[in-house]
């Protein structure tokens, strides 16, 4: 039997990965993103490939490309360590326009122990696509419980009275780098909670995160507009957590 024939990654979709930001050929937070793919190596025992090993891989694609900014994505399964390059697609514009949003049909499981950055995303890219397809920027899930998980690509947030709400990981969601960042910074008063579609539509502001995008804000979903660029707290986290939500268009 042949090394395809045997592998996890080829036959059952089992493998993981980590995307992450590079600014002035350094990565952002690549501490946070080796911890939480480090995990994810465990979930699937995956053994064969240390943390050492897959960060001289990345350096090892930074020096010889010569790369600066960008995006890289490493992905790790039974078959080796990849790491792959590209642009970073996020626009000034996107930022001062704010992203429309689809809401998705299919329920996603409440918090288990498998909830990782997994390469068997199938569900999430049908769904993203579907949406694209259909003029909206991101798509967003709700638990089997019909309480808000997260986008196909990000996590999500609201800002209701005076405080800035965020689905805890009972809901299924992942523990993203950039929520992760957010929910420790003390100039913001952030909550974990389980949020209704009635509460993200009464929102006074609804904002997206990745470790890519940073923080970006949400101008439409399922009809309702929000002002979430214009809205204070939104536009800090921009500037503080955005850097191409901050250059001139």
């Amino acid at each position: 039997m042949s090394e395809i024939e045997k592998s996890l990654a080829f036959n059952y979709g089992i493998g993981a990965f980590e995307t992450m930001k590079i600014e002035s050929g350094e990565i952002t937070d690549l501490d946070l993103h080796m911890e939480r793919l480090k995990h994810a190596l465990e979930v699937i025992r995956l053994k064969q490939f240390s943390i050492e090993d897959i960060e001289n891989e990345i350096q090892h694609k930074l020096v010889k490309n010569k790369l600066k900014d960008g995006i890289i994505k490493v992905v790790v399964n039974d078959m080796g360590i990849n790491a792959f390059f590209r642009e970073n697609i996020y626009k000034c514009e996107n930022y001062k326009e704010g992203f429309t949003i689809a809401l998705s049909e299919i329920p996603v499981l409440e918090k288990n122990i498998y909830r990782i950055k997994s390469t068997n995303y199938m569900i999430y890219y049908l769904e993203w696509l579907k949406a694209k397809e259909s003029g909206f920027d991101e798509i967003i899930f709700f638990n089997t419980e019909n309480s808000l998980s997260e986008g196909s690509k990000t996590n999500v947030f609201i800002v209701k009275d005076d405080t800035i709400l965020t689905p805890d990981l009972k809901s299924g969601c992942l523990d993203g780098i950039m929520r992760k960042r957010i929910l420790t910074d003390q100039k913001f008063p952030v909550i974990e909670s389980r949020i209704s579609l009635d509460e993200l539509l009464s929102a006074d502001a609804v904002f997206l995160t990745n470790a890519i995008m940073g923080v970006m804000p949400v101008k439409e979903i399922k009809g309702r507009k929000f002002d979430s660029v214009n809205h204070l707290w939104v536009k800090e986290l921009i500037r503080i957590y955005s850097k191409r939500g901050n250059e001139n268009g």
